[in-house]
């Protein structure tokens, strides 16, 4: 009794929290040709890109720092190679939702360009799946998506893309 009580008395603030997490733009209805961005999110996107002025080092070095401060534990670095993988984290929309994101940067013109891409698991099954932008809110595809979306937003001073890779 004394759980359900605790339960009860917790879901309007978890509830309160998910709520005043901003979530990704709506996705378009047409998608791009393969390989292609977009500037706003579209049925099947599975990679964000993030399109930098910082150098590729400045971007992986920022990146990493970044994921750090949101309790991400990097699981593959390969700084020569612009590789960054992390270990599976809760996601902030889904207390039932882990993510491993996986990023690749790399020089592109005077800045940088980081990729990044997800696999999705819901903690209660051992199954894992490609994190794409699909599905309801409340989802664990788009719970794992909007987690994507919300690490790739926070990078300072980028500009988002999303394409079908």
């Amino acid at each position: 009794m004394k759980k359900l009580l605790l339960a009860v008395l917790l879901l309007p603030a978890f509830s309160a929290r998910t709520q005043s997490l901003s979530r990704p733009p709506a996705p378009l209805e047409v998608a791009p040709p393969a390989g292609q961005e977009a500037s706003t999110p579209f049925p099947l996107a599975n990679v964000i890109v993030v399109h930098t002025s910082d150098s590729a080092r400045t971007a992986y070095l920022k990146l990493a720092q970044l994921l750090r401060a949101q309790g991400y534990q990097l699981e593959k670095t390969d700084q020569a190679h612009g590789l960054i993988t992390t270990h599976y984290h809760r996601t902030a929309y889904h207390r039932g939702v882990k993510a491993s994101l996986q990023f690749t940067i790399r020089p592109q013109g005077a800045g940088a360009i980081i990729e990044e891409r997800a696999i999705g698991q819901v903690i209660s099954a051992s199954s894992r799946f490609p994190v794409e932008c699909r599905g309801t809110a409340k989802m664990p595809i788009a719970s794992a998506w909007a987690e994507m979306w919300r690490m790739a937003s926070c990078y300072p001073a980028g500009s988002l893309a999303y394409k079908r890779h």
